[in-house]
């Protein structure tokens, strides 16, 4: 039986924070550019990395991040302790994951495409990171592009 079958799938196009990461308007840039593709125009490249790295890019991440881990959490205690999946953009793995960690920033890793990272809930606000950026699904994982 297909898995889409056996599971509660439903669509978050009601749920715009997890369709899309917020840094496209800083840039000026469509956020559906790979990455990859990004860095091939080194002018484009540091132009992103610059207005990514002002303090207003900054605030508007934190309040990105957020909301990010108040509608991941609300799908959470909807699933009444039952396996939630929640497929979505790098940009919304790195801020949830990033506050599950308490940490400062919320870009802090690459995720693999396809990769899965898993988020042990609990109501209220415990969360505990068991895995990040898993691939055992992939025969050859892409690197991520910072390490080639």
């Amino acid at each position: 039986m297909p898995l889409a079958a056996e599971s509660r799938i439903f669509s978050l196009d009601h749920e715009p924070l997890l369709l899309h990461q917020y840094w496209g308007d800083l840039v000026e840039l469509e956020i559906e550019v790979p990455i990859e593709e990004l860095r091939a125009d080194a002018q484009a490249w540091e132009e992103a990395l610059a207005a990514f790295l002002t303090p207003e890019a900054e605030e508007q991440r934190q309040a990105f991040r957020r909301g990010v881990v108040e509608t991941i959490d609300g799908l959470a205690a909807s699933a009444n302790g039952e396996r939630l999946a929640v497929v979505c953009h790098g940009g919304v793995i790195n801020a949830y994951l990033s506050a599950t960690l308490h940490l400062p920033g919320t870009m802090f890793f690459e995720p693999a495409y396809t990769s899965v990272s898993r988020v042990l809930w609990r109501d209220g606000d415990h969360r505990q990171l068991v895995s990040v950026n898993e691939v055992p699904h992939l025969d050859e994982p892409l690197l991520p592009s910072i390490s080639v």
